[in-house]
């Protein structure tokens, strides 16, 4: 699946995460690594870092024509970090992503948060990520080197949310930095880096996915994310993209 120059931002709790070419926007100073990724198609992700925080971001550019113009910034009295989309600013405080009429989709957790911009269908993630030197001490601790996670997913087929929230089911091996699991039923795999992560799975002649997300939480406690689904055939065939989170398992 094909990403162009628009942006993904996956707002968990956390920070932007970068892919190919780093910029600033004039109006957003002090916000590094707010990065574009292309790898074609109609899907765009993005992602990274601002004072701390994590934020990815997905949608389709027919519905979503933000490219260079999404990015994170804060609110005027320097209390709350706002995702910027073109012409449209979004309070990410908890208390205002739940009252604001624009979106739907807002699921929170302790660390991080998910939501869609319903008029141009874009999924963020935000969160306030895991120290990653954390991260590859809770691996050598876990029994079997492997965290377990669960959760939900919100997405959006062929431009409408879909009614309900998906299962996520996630198993993290840190020491091979591998992710892998099922969301909304559909198989996803990752490459870890640091306290990010990011990969492509294909099932031949059946579907495509994409995922890109962090771990966030003092100790990993929470994962989320944006993804894109390619699903060729069944009563399912058609373009989805959406975001999760999940949090860690006992």
């Amino acid at each position: 699946m094909k990403i162009r120059n628009a942006l993904l931002i996956i707002a968990l709790s956390g920070g932007l995460v970068a892919c190919e070419s780093s910029s600033l926007h004039p109006e957003a100073k002090g916000t590094p690594n707010v990065t574009a990724k292309t790898s074609g198609s109609s899907v765009s992700f993005s992602d990274g870092t601002y004072r701390g925080k994590h934020i990815n971001v997905v949608g389709k550019e027919d519905n979503a024509p933000f490219a260079e113009d999404a990015y994170l910034t804060r609110d005027l009295k320097g209390k709350s970090d706002v995702l910027v989309v073109g012409d449209v600013r979004i309070n990410l405080n908890k208390n205002a992503l739940k009252n604001d009429k624009r979106l739907d989709g807002i699921h929170t957790g302790h660390h991080s948060a998910i939501g869609r911009y319903k008029d141009r269908d874009i999924f963020f993630a935000y969160g306030m990520p895991t120290p990653a030197k954390v991260l590859e001490g809770l691996g050598k601790n876990a029994a079997d080197g492997t965290l377990y996670y669960r959760g939900k997913a919100r997405t959006s087929k062929n431009g409408s949310l879909e009614e309900g929230m998906g299962e996520v089911v996630l198993s993290v091996k840190l020491a091979n930095k591998k992710l892998s699991g099922n969301i909304f039923g559909l198989g996803v795999e990752a490459n870890i880096n640091g306290n990010t992560f990011a990969g492509k799975k294909e099932k031949k002649d059946r579907y495509t996915t994409e995922i890109q997300g962090g771990f966030y939480g003092s100790r990993a406690e929470e994962i989320a994310g944006v993804f894109s689904a390619d699903i060729k055939a069944g009563e399912d065939k058609g373009s989805m993209v959406g975001a999760f989170g999940a949090s860690k398992q006992p």
